[in-house]
């Protein structure tokens, strides 16, 4: 069953989902890691519904670095593609240490 929360966020508009963040990020002071994290509920849902809302050219321009965070990190590819959409839109570089 999907929980309310995780429906919520496949109903939220792009802006919607970039004020959530920004609100995480810049007013309750953590990371922007953090902040999409507490932003988008970890399931396979949510993502695929801010996944949906990448634009397919970016995917595209994109999709060499995405693959390369994916082969040196693992986890899943429209989560690294959500992860790295979300940090250019918020005008940040994603680094690791």
């Amino acid at each position: 069953m999907v929980s309310e929360y995780v429906r919520r966020v496949g109903e939220m508009t792009k802006k919607e989902l970039f004020k959530a963040v920004r609100k995480n990020w810049k007013e309750e002071g953590i990371s922007l890691d953090q902040a999409i994290y507490y932003s988008i509920p970890d399931s396979d849902a949510a993502y695929d519904a801010v996944y949906a809302m990448i634009p397919k050219a970016w995917l595209k321009r994109n999709d060499e670095d995405i693959s390369s965070f994916l082969k040196e990190y693992g986890d899943d590819y429209g989560r690294w593609a959500v992860t790295l959409w979300i940090y250019e839109k918020m005008g940040a570089a994603y680094t690791t240490l």
